[in-house]
């Protein structure tokens, strides 16, 4: 595997991000700054249809794992050090955390948060994250926090720099991402949603991380990356507010026999059609917030967006049965 100049210190029985250097960058970095007192993310692929405004994946060989190393306390694992982070102007001692966000899986049902996400390079489809292959966000053996594949929980928030003057004005990579190969991790692409923080400054909007993990055909990538972020929304949740209400029909409804326009394909089946007004109706009134799901903070539709609704609902039922 390709060796690069990097500031981690691969250690099989302590730390593995050691000190920055200032050596060449690699990879797409984090740019991070503050504006109207408020953490600003910048520098990656920018996203309007999915969760994540951007996301930060490489579509080059700079995406590949750094190498492979046995982690005190977590085991045998493949490492990436991308993507690193440049950080101007925050105040010495203020923190930088980063903070893991769980988001619902669009296609579930009951529904399914997931902190870690898996992208299949056979089937080009977001699918189960493999349970045998959690990813661990290393500052060092110590300080650190494990993604499970089958744990939606939130993480706590990790401190990945205090700042110091030192961490200010360059890519430093402040943190490595290490899959476990206690079982062999499939070919796919892996990522995780996430928020920067500090004691001082609101948060940042979110992003998304994206790792690739052996797909060698590169121009893959962004699109998995956009798969991933697309998935990341509530069943039923048709216009991506983060609610399931009434303008969720009306999507559906206007996009109703379409296999192009996808937004409210529910069901995974790449067309709009009954199953997807299913969805809609069986989490009507859920709403996301943090990472849990609430059924109060939404009203109950009115009985004339039910009756629309059930009679376009019905009405397409029967023209599916009806003969040419």
């Amino acid at each position: 595997m390709r060796r690069v100049s990097i500031c981690l210190i691969l250690a099989a029985a302590s730390v593995i991000v050691g000190t920055a250097s200032r050596a060449r960058a690699h990879g797409t970095p984090i740019h991070v700054e503050v504006a109207n007192n408020k953490l600003t993310v910048s520098g990656g692929v920018s996203d309007s249809a999915g969760f994540a405004p951007m996301i930060f994946v490489e579509s080059t060989e700079e995406g590949d794992p750094f190498g492979q190393v046995t982690l005190a306390g977590f085991g045998f694992s493949t490492i990436w050090q991308v993507p690193g982070y440049e950080v101007f102007g925050m105040d010495e001692h203020s923190g930088l955390f980063l903070d893991v966000m769980p988001r619902p899986v669009a296609v579930s049902n009951p529904v399914d948060h997931r902190s870690l996400w898996y992208w299949d390079p056979t089937t080009h489809r977001v699918t189960t994250t493999p349970a045998a292959n959690p990813l661990q966000i290393r500052k060092s053996s110590s300080v650190n926090v494990t993604l499970s594949p089958t744990d939606s929980t939130d993480p706590p928030a990790l401190q990945i720099a205090e700042p110091l003057a030192s961490d200010e004005g360059f890519h430093n990579h402040l943190v490595a991402y290490a899959l476990s190969e206690a079982s062999p991790s499939p070919a796919g692409a892996y990522g995780f949603f996430a928020r920067l923080t500090s004691n001082q400054y609101a948060p940042s909007d979110p992003f998304l991380i994206v790792l690739n993990n052996e797909v060698f055909d590169y121009t893959q990538m962004v699109p998995a990356a956009r798969a991933i972020n697309a998935a990341a929304f509530l069943p039923g949740d048709y216009n991506h507010d983060d609610r399931v209400d009434a303008a969720d029909y009306g999507v559906w409804r206007k996009t109703l026999g379409s296999t192009t326009a996808l937004a409210a394909d529910g069901s995974g089946n790449q067309q709009i059609d009954q199953g997807d007004f299913d969805v809609w109706r069986r989490n009507f009134a859920m709403s996301a917030a943090g990472s849990g799901v609430s059924t109060s903070s939404v009203p109950e539709p009115n009985g004339w967006t039910l009756l629309a609704a059930g009679i376009t609902a019905f009405l397409f039922a029967i023209s599916l049965r009806a003969p040419n």
